[in-house]
């Protein structure tokens, strides 16, 4: 799948030159993964009656915790880490049921903060005052199972390598820079990703599913740049159409968080 994307660029201005390298991140990262199901639970093989009686705290019932339309992938084993850099509520993963009197599933993977540099980007293109437009360039990796799918009780192990090019539509307070000389610069902005997968594997005793493809996406930003210490989030969005008959024309949501804090070495 190719897309070709038309901006307007100013190639007299280096400012203004969108496809120069700008800036990569050093520093610490944090991934915390959900998926969810386009499948109904019942059409996962929960009764009615399991669905009304889970526990208060089940994701499966709790849709404050679950967009709209949809049914959360419960990954099974949350990371040994508690305490994060970044720790905050749902970042441990919601329980999503319990099985033999024990958690059973969670609704979100927070991996452990690691040193990373994988965050490139590209010089901000300013179209009129501070609103602006640039590319990034993100990667995720995990090996997690997944819980009750597609259908209750089932397991599969699941493989994910993918980059994500994004084109976030930005608003910034501040430097217009984005803090290159240690100046205060604050960004908030939206825009479409473009997410190469690489590696989706899905695997169990019965199933066996392959995607590898470019999808379409949003992609949200926030950071702050102070002083050359930067704070960032950055959430990130795409879907996949599922082929296996077992999967029942599914569409897997994938929501990538990305939280960082460290500082932008700037070319």
């Amino acid at each position: 799948m190719t897309f070709i994307i038309f901006i307007p660029v100013d190639a007299k201005s280096e400012e203004k030159n969108l496809f120069t390298p700008y800036r990569i991140f050093f520093g610490f990262k944090q991934q915390v993964t959900s998926f969810y199901s386009s499948i109904s639970l019942s059409d996962r093989e929960f009764t009615q009656s399991e669905i009304q009686n889970f526990p208060e705290y089940s994701v499966y019932v709790d849709r404050t915790r679950v967009p709209s339309g949809l049914t959360p992938i419960c990954i099974k084993n949350r990371s040994d880490h508690v305490n994060y850099f970044l720790g905050g509520s749902g970042f441990d993963g919601n329980t999503c049921r319990e099985k033999n009197n024990k958690s059973y599933g969670y609704d979100a993977y927070p991996e452990p903060p690691e040193f990373s540099f994988a965050a490139l980007e590209f010089a901000p293109y300013y179209l009129f005052y501070h609103f602006g437009i640039n590319i990034s360039l993100i990667n995720r990796k995990m090996h997690v199972s997944l819980v009750d799918y597609p259908a209750k009780n089932k397991e599969l192990d699941l493989k994910l390598n993918s980059t994500s090019v994004t084109i976030p539509f930005f608003l910034t307070v501040g430097d217009k820079n984005l803090g290159k000389e240690g100046s205060f610069s604050m960004r908030i902005g939206v825009g479409p990703n473009f997410s190469y997968i690489s590696q989706f594997d899905l695997e169990s005793d019965e199933i066996f599913e392959r995607k590898t493809d470019t999808y379409v996406g949003t992609t949200f930003i926030f950071d702050v740049t102070w002083g050359y210490l930067t704070f960032k989030l950055e959430n990130t969005i795409f879907k996949l159409n599922m082929g296996h008959p077992d999967f029942r024309n599914d569409q897997i949501v994938i929501n990538a968080n990305d939280s960082y804090v460290g500082i932008y070495y700037y070319f």
